[in-house]
């Protein structure tokens, strides 16, 4: 349900997108409303136009403390240093 889905999303301070153009308003308002702090944002596209998009719509929503991104698509992704960064491990 949408209480449950905002009660595990209170707790975030990063938010890892993957080739989605954060068109759905709902979920954004409901990280807007939830989320009480800036958050870290990790961008994963095949563009620099598509991560340029994420970034631009996400910033009307939610306040943004720390960005990366990745414009050579998701298998470049993961073995780069910003996956490396996100999960921890490097």
């Amino acid at each position: 349900t949408v209480g449950e889905i905002a009660e595990l999303i209170k707790g975030t301070d990063k938010i890892l997108v993957i080739g989605w153009k954060a068109g759905d308003k709902t979920l954004l308002s409901m990280l807007q409303k939830t989320l009480k702090d800036e958050i870290g944002l990790t961008v994963v596209s095949g563009s620099k136009a598509g991560v340029d998009g994420i970034f631009e719509e996400f910033g009307k929503w939610i306040k943004v403390a720390r960005a990366a991104e990745c414009s050579r698509g998701f298998n470049h992704f993961m073995g780069s240093t910003e996956c490396k960064t996100f999960f921890g491990t490097g």
